[in-house]
């Protein structure tokens, strides 16, 4: 059961949450998940909308193959999702002669039910000829022609909780070549393994003897080869920059441990290793292997961006308009401007007054007006019903979103932190000095150089830091995993070392504490509408980007409305939404408008009572039908787990773009001491704040492209951002969970992880002081290492595995 959604409740109902109330041990219809007390069938808005869709689709046998268990579906804004990209894809479709090849990227495939459903909704559609679905990498490959409604199924898909993009990740595994590497010395140190078995039984000498002594030599130069490689390039890289990371004892343990056994074997003499350098090779491998690979499944998980230098935006050069990218902008250019689409430079209003949303760039919920010549910066989003022409004021060079997005890259799996750094040296000075302290304690006992060099190529041999190089890969593996089955995905290979620091969390407030979804406080009035007017009224919404229209939309839609099809939207910016059906004058927005009235009249006597505090009205030629007031809707239970971080000694800030006012609300809200909450906090802000009180303990929560100087300055960063994924590119993980729950889990996956590396290093401390002693007497023989350290390596294992596995404490909820 995921330790994230266990739990999920509301804080601030959103829109049209409903009153049906459900069993507290009822599972979600979709996830299977526990649903919070006093809601629906449903642990999020997300599943609700999925279900939906699958049970309108007759899509059913989705849930017989197993999907959706246990994975709760994202809430994706489908109405400020990216278009520009279809567009290009419609364009080539129309001017192929046959059938045409498009590569996507896919987000959230999780199992053979998820393959199912991409393959029969490509069935269903006209002009389809094939479909591979790659889940692993998370890449579709479609050859269709012209007839083909490209469109609609991504917006099937996108329906049913996935987000589709071009490609932009690489067609093949990052972890391919490591791969291959892992496999050669797996199969070279199974081979070694046999050949030493007939020495460790009794062949001692004779020409039968040279041979499989000749080939176990080989195979170690093979697998010193093949693996040595991987581990050399990343202890030199940590020496360079001054660190030691755990590559450095591993490094050397290959090179003294092969050295030795090599002049042993040249010289004729007792005290060959060969069979233990080729298995010590294969499991490091196999250890950096996993490790590796966990992480690329996370990095993979989300839909690739690493800025906005993948976007594409429509340019209209004489008189045609072109899909260029946005790195090629120049100053003057028109830009055409469609709804919920990325306005990437600073361009000036050229067509009608329009709407955009400041919240990525501001933090503020509520979009902003603007009036023909204003200037509107770059990164807002349309939030209008109509396609908007701008001017752009600069080139893209000059642009400021690539500064907010300059981020800290994924982290090598050879770099560590400080606490590896120190371990790592301690580890290499006491083997180092205790080899040394050996081979001249022999010297003086013997004189024997050769009886010096066994002895020493013993202590080598067995002090190579196999329970860290398996074990360690192993553990977070495992916490890796846990994460990804509640949501959670790590994209950074220190993070988890990081993490067990943090004493700090800072959050930012809109789409971060608070879904940056406005939502109906009260849908009463809204499921009070006949079914004519809900459903006008709901188109009327559905046409709009504006955070209040898709509040009422989506209540209209759980209420049950169907929208009604070719309703003909004008938006009157500044004051709401106007639409003409069968005679009758439909209006969305500010009470006196949409009853006719000037500013400041009275509503009263015209139809329905207007409720106290509402900011939008709906009405039917005139008269007032309904009035509802719109809120920001917390995550789930963001009360309760920042209340959570507070007593677990962690200091909770809150650092926003909005308004004074409203962010000190919100910290009420929250229980977060006023001192603790900034309002009107701009990039640079919210950035220097980070680097003022970071003493490498603070973690930074943010979702907008404000956020990102803050996430490059923190120590460790997250965001709940899928819909949008700049900032999830660029961040050392990200959730698809509705709540907070990820961040304390996090929080506490990093801490256990930590408890059972030290664990594992006491074991390491204490296995070695056992295998020296056995070395430094002279009792070491060479079957003794090939059986000590397979030995060692599965109990840490088995220590390692009951401790963090699926079943470990930490993962139950």
């Amino acid at each position: 059961m995921s330790a994230v959604a266990a739990d999920a409740t509301r804080v601030v109902p959103s829109a049209g949450s409903g009153a049906v109330s459900s069993k507290a041990d009822a599972g979600c219809l979709h996830c299977g998940l526990p649903v919070p007390p006093g809601a629906d069938r449903y642990c999020c808005r997300g599943c609700r909308a999925v279900h939906a869709f699958l049970s309108r689709e007759a899509l059913g046998r989705f849930y017989e193959l197993g999907g959706g268990h246990g994975v709760p579906a994202p809430e994706l804004r489908l109405e400020t999702r990216d278009r520009a990209w279809i567009d290009a894809i419609e364009a080539r479709l129309e001017s192929s002669p046959g059938f045409a090849r498009v590569e996507l990227d896919v987000q959230g495939i999780h199992c053979a039910a998820c393959v199912w459903l991409f393959e029969t909704l490509f069935a269903r559609a006209p002009g389809g000829g094939r479909i591979l679905v790659n889940p692993v990498l998370g890449q579709i490959e479609l050859a269709v022609d012209r007839t083909f409604p490209f469109r609609a199924w991504v917006e099937d898909l996108e329906a049913a909780g996935y987000a589709v993009g071009t490609r932009a990740r690489g067609a093949r595994s990052e972890t391919d070549p490591l791969l291959v590497r892992t496999g050669v010395a797996v199969a070279l140190a199974l081979n070694a393994m046999m050949f030493a078995v007939a020495i460790y039984l009794g062949l001692k000498d004779g020409p039968l003897f040279e041979v499989v002594e000749s080939l176990g030599f080989a195979l170690a130069v093979g697998s010193v080869a093949v693996g040595a490689p991987v581990f050399f390039r990343s202890a030199w890289r940590s020496l360079r920059a001054g660190s030691l990371h755990f590559d450095v004892p591993i490094s050397l343990g290959i090179l003294f441990a092969f050295g030795g056994s090599a002049f042993a074997f040249f010289a004729g003499r007792p005290g060959v290793y060969f069979d233990s350098v080729s298995v010590f090779v294969a499991l490091m491998l196999t250890g950096r292997w996993v490790r590796e690979r966990s992480l690329e499944r996370n990095r993979r998980a989300i839909l690739e961006s690493t800025g906005v230098q993948h976007l594409r935006t429509r340019v209209v050069r004489d008189g045609n308009m072109e899909l260029v990218p946005v790195h090629t902008i120049k100053a003057g250019d028109t830009l055409r401007v469609a709804r919920g689409e990325l306005v990437p430079v600073d361009a000036v209003l050229r067509t009608r007054a329009a709407s955009f949303s400041l919240d990525w760039i501001t933090g503020e919920g509520t979009p902003r007006e603007f009036a023909a010549g204003d200037t509107v910066c770059a990164g807002a989003f349309s939030a209008g019903v109509r396609t908007v022409d701008v001017e752009a004021a600069s080139d893209f060079a000059t642009s400021p979103l690539p500064s907010l997005l300059a981020a800290r890259d994924a982290d090598p799996v050879g770099e560590g932190t400080d606490w590896w750094a120190r371990t790592a040296r301690r580890y290499v000075f006491v083997v180092l000095g205790v080899t040394t302290a050996v081979a001249v304690g022999w010297w003086f006992h013997s004189h024997d150089l050769w009886r010096v060099l066994e002895v020493s190529t013993a202590v080598l041999v067995v002090t190579c830091p196999c329970a860290f190089g398996l074990a360690a890969p192993m553990a977070y593996e495992l916490v890796l995993a846990g994460l990804r089955r509640s949501g959670i995905f790590v994209r950074s290979a220190a993070f988890l070392d990081r993490v067990a620091r943090v004493r700090k969390v800072v959050f930012d407030k809109t789409g971060t504490v608070t879904t940056g979804l406005l939502g109906v406080e009260d849908a009463a009035p809204l499921a009070a509408l006949s079914a004519e007017d809900a459903a006008v009224f709901l188109a009327m919404t559905q046409a709009s980007a504006h955070p209040k229209s898709v509040a009422i939309g989506r209540a209209l839609a759980d209420a049950g409305a169907l929208a009604r099809q070719g309703v003909e939207v004008a938006e009157i910016v500044g004051r709401g939404l106007v639409a003409l059906v069968d005679g009758h004058v439909y209006r969305v927005g500010e009470t006196p408008w949409v009853m006719g009235f000037g500013t400041g009249a009275s509503p009263e006597g015209r139809g329905h009572a207007a409720h106290p505090g509402a900011d939008v009205a709906l009405s039917r030629d005139g008269r007032l039908v309904a009035t509802v007031r719109t809120v920001e809707c917390l995550r789930n239970e963001a009360a309760e787990e920042i209340d959570a971080l507070r007593r677990s000694g962690r200091s909770v800030y809150l650092l926003s773009g909005d308004s004074p006012a409203r962010v000190e609300a919100m910290a009420r809200t929250l229980g977060i001491a006023s001192e603790r909450a900034l309002g009107a906090q701009r990039p640079d802000d919210k950035a220097n704040w980070v680097r003022a009180h970071d003493a490498h303990d603070t973690l930074m929560i943010g979702d907008g492209l404000n956020d990102g100087p803050a996430v490059a300055s923190a120590w460790c960063s997250g965001t709940p951002a899928v819909d949008r994924p700049f900032l999830a590119a660029h961040t050392d993980f990200y959730w698809t969970h509705p709540g907070l729950r990820p961040v304390t889990l996090t929080l506490r996956a990093g801490q256990e992880l930590a408890q059972v590396l030290r664990r594992i290093l006491a074991f390491a401390w204490s296995y070695n002081a056992i295998a020296i002693a056995l070395a430094a007497s002279g009792a070491m023989k060479p079957w003794m290492a090939a059986v000590l350290m397979p030995v060692s390596s599965i109990a840490v294992l088995i220590g390692t595995g009951a401790a963090l596995g699926q079943k470990a404490r930490l993962w139950k909820s």
